[in-house]
């Protein structure tokens, strides 16, 4: 029970994936550490006047790479996987939008406890592959439409103007790369390390953690979004009560 609340718990970093996002008043948001774990040029903006095609044309300047990055990732359908090492352990995330109406956000801790979160317009399929559990309830379409554009990233052009930028070839784990950083303040930022080939984004490391991207492309994963029939169907508060009432999510 325990494992399955740490599931829970951890789905709640998918959202911001390899620190691409704090995603400011969104619906489903992670909100990023002070210390630089997660890169804060990307975020969705709140009651303010989108600019991200100003500062994606501000940042090819600056981090052309990293911007190519950030295209590809505002785009759908997508498809975008990740192993993400943090104290010695490494988990996988992955995140899978269809359109504007349906998403996929998975994650699989250390342990290979796996757990998606599938949104479709009026429901939330809260799939525990070890438990053979789907959890559900009942969503509204526009909350949907909330969390699948906080996940496809927007960037505010004067905060992007605030950030010093690094562009140059470093080596990491004893190969060279094409290296960009992105200080968000002094000292304080995100390395990115692109294959010196193709350009394609291999890791992205902090003082905190590394991240390695396994699969970034605009195609659409199906599988992500079938939702087991032979699983066990529970409410998704329901289950978090039984969860409760089992001392596992102290």
């Amino acid at each position: 029970m325990k494992k399955t609340a740490y599931i829970l718990a951890a789905a709640a970093l998918i959202a911001a994936l390899s620190g691409c996002s704090s995603n400011a008043g969104s619906a489903d948001t992670t909100t990023a550490p002070e210390d630089g774990v997660h890169t804060q040029v990307a975020y969705e903006a709140d009651e303010k006047d989108d600019t991200t095609d100003e500062a994606i044309e501000f940042l090819k300047t600056k981090v052309p790479l990293f911007t190519k990055y950030l295209e590809k990732r505002m785009q759908c359908p997508l498809t975008f996987e990740t192993e993400v090492e943090i104290n010695g352990e490494v988990f996988k995330t992955a995140m899978y939008i269809k359109d504007e109406k349906n998403i996929c956000l998975s994650s699989t801790d250390a342990d290979g406890y796996t757990s998606r979160r599938v949104y479709t317009p009026d429901m939330l399929y809260v799939v525990l592959d070890k438990e053979r559990i789907v959890c559900t309830n009942s969503m509204d379409e526009a909350t949907i439409k909330e969390i699948v554009a906080a996940n496809m990233l927007r960037i505010d052009v004067d905060e992007a103007k605030e950030m010093e930028y690094v562009d140059d070839y470093d080596y990491f784990r004893d190969v060279l790369y094409k290296h960009e950083i992105i200080y968000t303040e002094p000292g304080v930022g995100s390395h990115y390390f692109f294959d010196e080939n193709t350009d394609e984004l291999v890791y992205i490391a902090n003082s905190n953690s590394v991240t390695k991207i396994t699969c970034l492309k605009n195609e659409l994963t199906e599988s992500a979004f079938v939702i087991p029939e032979d699983y066990e169907v529970k409410d998704l508060y329901e289950y978090a009560d039984e969860l409760e009432a089992a001392g596992a999510l102290q």
